[in-house]
């Protein structure tokens, strides 16, 4: 596949980068390169393959959410290092 020099400028435009003339011919070379080699392998038989595991057909079995009604508060008061009242006591976080 073909590229040119004005295909590279746009690019590095879009990009935001100034390059020099000589960058310039040589990505419009190394571009040049990596289209030619990607025709390549679309010219190579063989089949597509097939995904082997796929996370969104797999649903992950989850317990139910329910109320305990606060029966473990005390237990987890006394766990705490530093406390007010009924509540877990941290520091400020800014």
């Amino acid at each position: 596949m073909a590229i040119f020099i004005g295909d590279v400028k746009k690019v590095a435009a879009l990009a935001r980068l100034k390059l020099t003339a000589e960058e310039e011919q040589k990505y419009t070379a190394d571009l040049a390169a990596v289209l030619d080699y990607v025709d390549k392998l679309k010219t190579l038989p063989g089949q597509p393959a097939e995904a082997q595991f796929d996370n969104l057909q797999s649903v992950a079995d989850l317990r139910a959410d329910k109320q305990d009604g606060g029966r473990r508060q005390a237990e987890i008061l006394t766990l705490a290092p530093t406390r007010q009242g009924n509540y877990l006591s941290v520091p400020a976080v800014f």
